[in-house]
């Protein structure tokens, strides 16, 4: 993983750019809506405003490095995980689910991660040949090979938990698991009588998106409240 890190101002100009991408209706200027959604994220994952979710594993930050909210500085996976949990929320899911999803699978997520950054391309809408990437997926159209440059996280929201066998009073989130490509994700997802719904996101593209919005983040100043 590199060690560069980024200022709070740069993850949200860096998130904001995401969310308003293929969305030519959304403003430039970073909505306080929006700020205010990343802001409550990092605040719940500090443990500020539910005990329960304070754990020693933290869904947006090392918990060693020891930073304010203020000062706080991020590296371009901590910015990827508030990027998914914010996909999760606009999904449907609590925030507080979110985290709590995050936590659980940060380790899992972070070689996902660092496997996209180091082998797939940047995201783009052009078709990739699957001669240039032998390390991806690919599948087959008109006689080509193409590279699926897609990586998929599945999860589902189970909110009739009288249904379980393990008695719990709150929706349940089922562990995520990981698919790379389509082909992949019609063999994981399974879908039955007995298994109606689940949540899919993908994560390729957020992933390098992510990268190279940070790159290109200008260095924000935040206000100190007097």
């Amino acid at each position: 993983m590199s060690n560069i890190t980024f200022r709070r101002g740069q993850a949200e100009w860096a998130l904001w750019q995401l969310a308003r991408s293929g969305r030519s209706a959304a403003p430039a200027a970073i909505p306080a809506e929006f700020l205010a959604r990343i802001k409550k994220l990092l605040d719940l994952d500090r443990g500020h405003a539910r005990k329960e979710l304070v754990s020693e594993v933290q869904a947006f930050a090392d918990p060693d490095r020891g930073r304010t909210s203020r000062d706080a500085e991020f590296e371009s996976f901590d910015v990827f995980c508030l990027a998914i949990a914010l996909d999760l929320v606009d999904a449907g899911l609590l925030q507080t689910e979110a985290i709590h999803l995050i936590r659980e699978c940060r380790a899992e997520l972070q070689d996902e991660f660092e496997w996209i950054i180091e082998h797939y391309p940047p995201a783009t809408r052009a078709r990739q040949l699957a001669i240039d990437h032998p390390d991806l997926p690919f599948y087959e159209d008109k006689g080509n090979r193409i590279a699926d440059t897609s990586v998929f996280m599945i999860t589902r929201k189970m909110a009739f938990t009288e249904t379980l066998a393990k008695n719990i009073d709150e929706p349940a989130i089922v562990a995520p698991r990981f698919a790379d490509g389509r082909i992949a994700l019609a063999e994981t997802l399974s879908l039955s009588p007995l298994v109606r719904s689940t949540l899919v996101i993908e994560i390729a593209g957020t992933a390098k998106l992510i990268e190279g919005f940070l790159a290109r983040a200008p260095r924000i100043t935040r206000a100190r409240k007097n």
